[in-house]
């Protein structure tokens, strides 16, 4: 196993309680939200050699994306980014 995946596996009970508190301050937010909030997206980067693992990512799309709710046009509800379904 890949030494990063083996540090995530390791810490897995941390990282998805990380990833719950997340999700609820997010939704903890919503109703101050407005429905169309300005978006600034962050500027492109080279993606990195090596992965940053589960709390990298964590942190890294934590910092760039303030906390909303996408809704696609099938109505796919996406934490943070609109992938392909919406």
């Amino acid at each position: 196993m890949h030494p990063r995946l083996a540090t995530d596996l390791a810490a897995l009970p941390d990282l998805l309680e990380a990833t719950r508190l997340r999700a609820t301050e997010i939704l903890d937010r919503l109703p101050d939200q407005p429905v169309v909030p300005p978006l600034r997206l962050p500027d492109p980067e080279p993606l990195p050699e090596e992965g940053a693992g589960l709390a990298g990512a964590l942190a890294e799309f934590t910092e760039p994306f303030p906390p909303r709710l996408w809704v696609g046009s099938h109505g796919v509800i996406a934490g943070g980014v609109a992938g392909p379904e919406t």
